[in-house]
């Protein structure tokens, strides 16, 4: 909400780590999500949308549902 992107980035990258190292795949994806938006907002529309693809296709592997409005909306953003 401030703009600093970096900072942002660097939280969520490690958020997406933490949770890999814990084996906790749904919050990997959901900082991945939220990473996508972080570059969508700052203008890195291809980096948004690889990280927003494959947040989509975890998503689908994992059956979870309640996520995909939000990353279609994103997409469409």
């Amino acid at each position: 909400s401030r703009g600093d992107f970096d900072q942002a980035t660097k939280y969520l990258d490690r958020a997406r780590t933490l949770s890999d190292q814990q084996g906790d795949t749904t919050n990997a994806i959901f900082s991945t999500i939220e990473m996508g938006k972080i570059y969508r907002i700052a203008g890195r529309f291809r980096d948004a949308e690889v990280l927003l693809r494959w947040s989509l296709s975890r998503l689908d592997e994992k059956g979870i549902e309640h996520a995909r409005g939000t990353i279609h909306s994103e997409l469409g953003m």
